[in-house]
């Protein structure tokens, strides 16, 4: 499976299309609302101003090209392994427990660096199911679901 992954980053990262998808219907679940702490993410917000990425000879962050990367519906268990081969990481789920039936959809209408895609990725975990990524360094992610807003 590893080795399906690093394939699946190297297509993407030489501009190879990946689409995902899945039967199921990828509506979001109801999740409990943010309390937004420094801690959590130290990726600044994502827009379509800040999704583009410009390209110079001295990045020696991969460039991944619009539409590379197409998720209709992905399972998040599976979305997860594909994180973990783009980001290089090693990731912490052990705060989640269960999470098979949860779905993101994902789609990089924009040419973007490795890192923006992983701060993309950030985003939609948030948005879509609830999740806040913490980068302890560039080789470590904890995943937790959001606290419930009681905690500030």
């Amino acid at each position: 499976m590893k080795r399906i992954l690093n394939l699946l980053f190297l297509a993407v990262a030489n501009g190879f299309l990946l689409v995902g998808g899945c039967s199921k219907d990828a509506a979001n679940p109801a999740v409990p609302s943010s309390s937004n702490q420094q801690t959590e993410s130290p990726h600044g917000a994502v827009s379509a101003k800040t999704n583009t990425a410009p390209v110079s000879a001295q990045n020696a962050d991969p460039v991944i090209h619009a539409d590379s990367v197409n998720f209709t519906g992905i399972e998040l268990p599976h979305f997860l392994e594909f994180y973990a081969a783009i980001s290089k990481a090693q990731l912490d789920t052990n705060q989640l427990g269960e999470v098979r039936g949860r779905y993101i959809a994902f789609r990089n209408t924009n040419e973007v660096t490795r890192s923006e895609l992983i701060r993309l990725f950030d985003q939609a975990l948030s948005d879509q199911v609830g999740i806040v990524a913490t980068h302890l360094d560039a080789e470590h992610v904890v995943f937790k679901f959001r606290s419930s807003g009681a905690e500030k």
